[in-house]
């Protein structure tokens, strides 16, 4: 969804009340600590700290706001073509991620589809601008006419919390081709429409730039 202006407005909402805080900069530190996250698996803590998630930290008036709009706006509508039934806002993240310093993909930045339910509609709206630097989110664009239960087996080892069921991109290449693949680019206030229960995707590991996204 490009060049839509309700977009625009929230995703320029968000940032300037992101700044207006100095979150960007307080979750940078707090990721690069080497001590985020002790309850998360250990892909997203400590020193292999890569996302944070900024909702809460908003303005009460701004998680209003971004509430307003999951429920009012066209995009609910189009949830509930899409699902069939009635809608529920299951989740709202407003997430940081920063660069990758390793190198190497791990947890969401390998492929997987999100296995907790039938069916799913998820908003992603861009924050900051987003390109190849900055971990777009990369998804199949081919029909998956099996849904969920359509299954990659993996051959990750580390089968444990943050990598269960995550297939590396050399085994991924074996199931489809380059032109069944797509990326999520564009400057902030774009936004895209996925079902992430049934399409697999990938995204997060930030090259050069941190990246901020809302998600719905």
């Amino acid at each position: 969804i490009e060049n839509n202006s309700s977009l625009r407005r929230l995703s320029k909402t968000i940032f300037d009340n992101l700044k207006k805080k100095d979150l960007i900069k307080k979750s940078f530190e707090r990721l690069s600590s080497g001590s985020y996250g002790k309850s998360l698996n250990k892909y997203k803590s400590g020193s292999n700290a890569y996302v944070d998630d900024l909702f809460e930290d908003l303005d009460e008036t701004i998680r209003e706001n971004i509430v307003n709009f999951a429920v009012n706006s066209e995009i609910y509508l189009s949830a509930s073509k899409y699902l069939g039934v009635l809608p529920v806002v299951a989740k709202i993240n407003v997430t940081h991620n920063i660069v990758n310093e390793s190198k190497k993909p791990r947890a969401s930045m390998l492929w997987h589809k999100d296995d907790f339910g039938y069916k799913s509609l998820d908003l992603f709206l861009a924050i900051s601008d987003i390109d190849e630097n900055n971990g777009p989110l990369e998804f199949i664009k081919k029909k998956n006419l099996l849904g969920i239960f359509y299954k990659i087996p993996s051959d990750l080892k580390e089968q444990e919390p943050g990598q269960r069921n995550k297939i590396e991109e050399t085994q991924f290449s074996n199931y489809f081709n380059e032109q069944d693949f797509d990326k999520f680019l564009g400057k902030s206030g774009a936004a895209l429409l996925i079902d992430s229960f049934t399409t697999y995707h990938r995204g997060g590991n930030c090259k050069l730039k941190n990246r901020l996204m809302l998600r719905i």
